[in-house]
């Protein structure tokens, strides 16, 4: 895998998926929902340039290149109770808690959310080689990109590896 995209959920990583497909690299959005260990994750990721994901933190990474997007977790939370989905918030704000924790212990290309935008090219130079499309960049910083529906049901093993 050339490249791995981590952030809370609600950090644009699905935005991410589709961006860098558009620009002619697979990247899939949390490639470990399709896999039912983490043993099967590399085996799985060879069809995908790069993964977009906020499990990736959790999981052991080949990619050359790790870009780490910073979203303060508190707006997180609020962002995920405003959708129509039901949460256990003490357990929610715990998992965001380990997830930060994990992800503050990952070496990358740290990217805070509110400047995405302004650092796409930087982002797309450190995750690929090909030439950055500042008309594929301006479509997609004009696109807002969101689930249909949130993946609640992650397989088993995620929740061991976020407690361990």
């Amino acid at each position: 895998m050339s490249f791995l995209i981590v952030g809370l959920p609600r950090s644009r990583t699905a935005w991410f998926s589709a961006y860098f497909s558009a620009c002619g690299h697979p990247c899939i959005h949390e490639g470990i929902k399709y896999c039912h260990s983490p043993e099967e994750y590399k085996p799985f990721m060879k069809d995908f340039e790069g993964d977009a994901s906020s499990a990736g933190m959790l999981l052991e990474s080949d990619a050359d290149n790790v870009v780490i997007i910073k979203r303060n977790k508190d707006v997180v939370f609020d962002s995920l109770l405003s959708l129509n989905v039901e949460f256990n918030e003490p357990l929610l704000e715990k998992s965001l808690v380990i997830l930060e924790q994990k992800m503050d212990l990952m070496t990358g290309l740290v990217i805070n959310f509110a400047d995405i935008n302004s650092r796409l090219e930087e982002i797309h130079n450190h995750c690929v080689s090909t030439p950055f499309n500042p008309i594929i960049a301006e479509q997609f910083i004009n696109m807002k990109i969101e689930l249909i529906e949130i993946f609640l049901r992650q397989p088993e093993f995620i929740g061991e590896l976020l407690w361990q």
